[in-house]
């Protein structure tokens, strides 16, 4: 299972290679939406995590350009408090799942282990070009 973490801080890369090491997973971190889509359209990618605070960028409008790039990947979106209207937003968007933080370690294994074991991650065909 490859699993594409889009976050900014180095220590969620690394918990989450802590937490997903038991299910096999090998995780990239990415310090931004362009080099996450040049790794998914690289490497593919069975689920990516997207940090709602990533400088830039809206969350929603990351959400959006990943969507483009890899439409029938899942999105975790990680997110200090959500709203309930932020939650339907993303949702709407196309995020699988709005998953708040801090992080459990035990709850992201459980949710990355359901989403990765129904679904077969596709790469979008497409190009990235980022102007951010």
């Amino acid at each position: 299972m490859k699993v594409v973490v889009v976050i900014t801080d180095p220590s969620v890369v690394e918990m989450t290679r802590a937490a997903l090491r038991p299910l096999g997973g090998v995780v990239q971190g990415c310090e931004g939406v362009c080099a996450a889509g040049r790794a998914i359209l690289r490497e593919g990618t069975d689920l990516i995590l997207l940090d709602l605070d990533l400088p830039g960028l809206t969350g929603e409008a990351a959400l959006r350009l990943l969507r483009e790039v890899a439409p029938r990947v899942p999105v975790l979106v990680l997110a200090s408090e959500p709203s309930p209207a932020t939650t339907v937003g993303l949702l709407m968007a196309g995020a699988r799942r709005v998953v708040a933080k801090p992080l459990d370690l035990q709850q992201l294994r459980a949710i990355v282990y359901a989403e990765t074991s129904t679904i077969s991650g596709k790469v979008g065909e497409g190009v990235v070009s980022c102007a951010v």
